[in-house]
Order: C-alpha cells, then sequence, then structure tokens
C-alpha cells in the first residue's frame, strides 16, 4: 500500500449539498489518496478522530469545548468522540455539534474513487464567532492534516 497523501483542496461542487447548517460561513475540504483502499467513511472517522492517541483526542475535545461546541456521550453508537452522527450513508457520513458560542460546526467524510474527502462546514452566528473563527483557521487546518495522515496510517 502506497503511503497516504493529504492535500487540502477546494470543496467540490456538490459538497455543500451535503451540510443541514442553514447556512455556511466557512467550508475547507482535504483529499487522501494513496492510503486504504475500501474504508467505510465512519471506518475513517473513528481512526481519525476517536483511534487518535489520547493526548491528541484530549487536546481536539479541549479545543471544541473551548470552541463552545456540544459534545456528548450518548448514545455511543451515535457519537464519534463527541460528535453527534446527524448522516450516515455507504458513501458519506456526516457529524454535527452545536455551539454555545454561536460557531456550530459539521464534519464530513465522504468516499471518492481513490481515497476520502474530509470537508469542515462551519456557520458564525454571533459577533464571538466572527471574531474568533478567522483566528482559528490556521491551526484548524493544519490539525487536519495531521488527523488524516494518522489517520490512514491506522487503517
Amino acid at each position: 500500500m502506497a503511503p497516504a497523501q493529504v492535500r487540502q483542496v477546494d470543496p467540490p461542487p456538490g459538497v455543500r449539498a451535503l451540510t443541514t447548517l442553514p447556512a455556511l460561513d466557512y467550508a475547507d475540504a482535504f483529499t487522501v489518496t494513496g492510503g486504504p483502499g475500501e474504508c467505510t467513511p465512519e471506518q475513517w472517522a473513528r481512526a481519525m478522530l476517536s483511534r487518535a492517541p489520547r493526548p491528541v483526542r484530549f487536546k481536539l475535545v479541549m479545543g471544541w469545548t473551548l470552541l463552545g461546541l456540544r459534545l456528548g456521550l450518548r448514545p455511543p453508537g451515535q457519537r464519534v468522540l463527541g460528535w453527534r452522527i446527524r448522516q450516515r450513508t455507504p458513501d458519506h457520513l456526516l457529524l454535527a455539534a452545536g455551539s454555545r458560542l454561536g460557531l456550530p460546526a459539521e464534519l464530513l467524510f465522504r468516499r471518492t474513487p481513490d481515497g476520502l474527502l474530509f470537508a469542515t462546514f462551519v456557520r458564525q452566528r454571533s459577533r464571538l464567532a466572527r471574531v474568533l473563527w478567522p483566528r482559528i483557521i490556521p491551526a484548524h487546518q493544519r490539525t487536519v492534516a495531521a488527523l488524516l495522515t494518522h489517520g490512514a496510517r491506522r487503517l
């Protein structure tokens, strides 16, 4: 198996249609190619998030909590590291988290012919969210790229 190649791309046409947020203020996308073959989107999500090393999971949950994201524990089969599974099909998995700070978000894992597409969707519903999120974007993008690379290794 070739090592996974992770790169940031513009969200492809049609990807935004998969979000359930009523409006989008931010969207990004990453592709993973050359990694594991026939993995489901849910296997990708769990490898990337739930099976990350414990210190990484702790930092993720702390960061999301500081952003006001509402994570949960129950029901466990309907959550991935606290994010609620909003949609599950053979071709995509959509995770969602509301926000106390007006920054609801969704994470999309979508199967592609040569790997995976991962997208983040964010709505900025408050003045605080509009000030906060642009400052978070560079760290968010670095973190996503690292999580996808390491998730591909775990699969």
